[in-house]
C-alpha cells in the first residue's frame, strides 16, 4: 500500500514540474475537442471539432481527421471524403483562443455505415510540426446519440 501511494506521489510531482515547465516555456498545447449538435428546424446534425490552444505561443493545425475504434480513420476535407467547414488549414490559432470545423453527421455516418464501422469517433490533429494529438484516449462521440 506504502509503495502503490509512493507511485503516486512521485508521479503526480512529476506531471506537476512538467506542467511548469511547459506553461513557463512559452509553448502552444493544442487539445481537440468534438461535440454533436443534434438535428433540429435549422437543419441536419453536425460534428462541431474545436481545437483549444491553451499555451502561451501561437499553435499551428495542419490537418484534422477523425478515429474510428480500430486502425480506421475518416480523412476531412478531401476530394470524396466528408467536408469540411470552417477556417482553411492549415490554421494559426493564438495562445488562449478556440478554432472550429463543422462537418456533417449523415456524410460521417454514410462513412461509417459503408465500411461496417462503429458510429462514434474521435478527433486527431497534426500540428506545425506534423506532431498528431488525440482528443482523448477513452472518449468518443456518439454520431447517432451524441
Amino acid at each position: 500500500m506504502i509503495v502503490v501511494a509512493s507511485y503516486a506521489a512521485v508521479v503526480g510531482t512529476i506531471s506537476l514540474i512538467v506542467s511548469i515547465l511547459v506553461y513557463r516555456a512559452g509553448t502552444p498545447k493544442l487539445r481537440p475537442s468534438t461535440h454533436l449538435r443534434s438535428a433540429d428546424e435549422q437543419g441536419a446534425a453536425e460534428l462541431r471539432i474545436a481545437v483549444k490552444n491553451v499555451g502561451r505561443a501561437v499553435g499551428e493545425v495542419v490537418s484534422i481527421e477523425l478515429d474510428v475504434p480500430g486502425p480506421h480513420t475518416i480523412n476531412l476535407g478531401g476530394e470524396g471524403d466528408p467536408k469540411l467547414y470552417g477556417p482553411t488549414l492549415p490554421e494559426s490559432i493564438p495562445p488562449h483562443s478556440t478554432r472550429s470545423w463543422v462537418v456533417s453527421a449523415p456524410e460521417l455516418v454514410a462513412v461509417t455505415n459503408r465500411h461496417a464501422w462503429q458510429h462514434v469517433v474521435r478527433a486527431v490533429i497534426a500540428d506545425g510540426a506534423y506532431n498528431r494529438i488525440w482528443e482523448s484516449i477513452h472518449k468518443y462521440t456518439n454520431l447517432v446519440s451524441g
